[in-house]
């Protein structure tokens, strides 16, 4: 179950703390920033990796990646760029949409766990931090998120 993020101290990975932190600093006190307060010079260099950018689509179905970095690509197992969350590399897509739905539905941010389809590479789940952002501020049309990837320990054959 998502859980809602209110300060980057509830997050026990420093690079997803850092990121909400980043999120949370160029809101500068507004409910939501837009796509245009993201900067990636303006960020730690660290967190750009694991970014994701996601659109949110017309009627909240579904959400199309725009962005990737490269942990997140290595992590999915092939580039997500424009394709649809539905498509995604958790092992329940439907639930991963409704879970970016929550966070356009109510404007906050969400930490959500996964499992992954891809164990053979290694990989046993993804924990990740998804933001809105907001280009009027008040309808949300973006995802702002960071992913961690997580694997196996090589005694695990479940």
């Amino acid at each position: 179950m998502p859980c809602v993020v209110r300060d980057a101290a509830e997050l026990s990975e420093p690079i997803l703390q850092d990121f909400f932190a980043y999120w949370d600093r160029v809101r500068e006190g507004r409910r939501f920033p837009g796509r245009g307060d993201i900067d990636p010079v303006d960020m730690p260099a660290h967190i750009l990796p694991h970014l994701m950018l996601i659109e949110v689509l017309a009627d909240i179905s579904d959400f199309r990646f725009r962005l990737a970095g490269t942990k997140v690509v290595e992590g999915a197992g092939y580039e997500l760029r424009g394709r649809l969350a539905s498509e995604g590399p958790a092992n329940d897509p439907e639930a991963l949409c409704r879970d970016m739905a929550l966070v356009v539905g109510d404007g906050r941010p969400r930490h959500l766990r996964l499992g992954c389809n891809e164990r053979p590479r290694g990989f046993r789940s993804v924990e990740k931090v998804l933001a809105p952002l907001s280009r009027d501020g008040d309808d949300i049309d973006m995802l702002f998120g960071a992913a961690m990837f997580h694997r196996s320990p090589p005694d695990d054959v479940s």
